[in-house]
């Protein structure tokens, strides 16, 4: 599930995951905190880009 939630994010914020360090999550929980950044990122463009 976390994987294809993943996938998909790079399909929609490709760039965004440049800002991930390559390294080993510790656990799920830092995996979903950068996976949330990133959204938050992409939603703060997309709504900068629609104004």
């Amino acid at each position: 599930m976390l994987a294809k939630t993943v996938s998909i994010a790079r399909e929609l914020v490709p760039a965004s995951f440049e800002y991930i360090p390559h390294m080993e999550p510790q656990n799920a929980f830092e995996i979903c905190g950068a996976f949330e950044q990133l959204l938050g990122i992409w939603l703060l463009q997309g709504t900068s880009y629609s104004s």
